[in-house]
Formats: C-alpha cells, sequence, structure tokens
C-alpha cells in the first residue's frame, strides 16, 4: 500500500549540492564493484580447485592406501 503523506519533502536536484551524483558516476561504481566481485570469485574458483587436488592425493602407506 503506498503511502498517502510524505514525512520528507522531495527536492529537485539543485546545482549547489554537492554531494549529489549522476547516473554515470552511480554505473561506474556499480561496474567497479562488480569487476572486484568477479575477480575474488576467480580467485575462490582456484582456490577450491587447488584445496580439490590436495584432496585427491593419494597417500601410500606400506600396508594400505589411504585417501
Amino acid at each position: 500500500m503506498v503511502p498517502t503523506t510524505r514525512s520528507t519533502p522531495v527536492v529537485g536536484k539543485s546545482d549547489d549540492n554537492a554531494s549529489e551524483i549522476t547516473l554515470a558516476e552511480v554505473m561506474q561504481s556499480l561496474n567497479t564493484i562488480i569487476a572486484n566481485q568477479t575477480v575474488h570469485t576467480d580467485k575462490i574458483s582456484d582456490l577450491n580447485k587447488q584445496r580439490t587436488a590436495i584432496e585427491n592425493v593419494v597417500f601410500t602407506d606400506e600396508k594400505k592406501d589411504v585417501r
């Protein structure tokens, strides 16, 4: 349900408000975040591959194989 009154007034963008950012700046920030997340995901994937390789190493004992 949409409220009929607002607690804060709607104010248009003013030229003297330095804290407002443009859509291009928002998109640039989002692209940076996505790029960083992709790098982290790739590094996590590499770590998972390394862990799996370590887990799959077969250690041979003289009497039996232990996995």
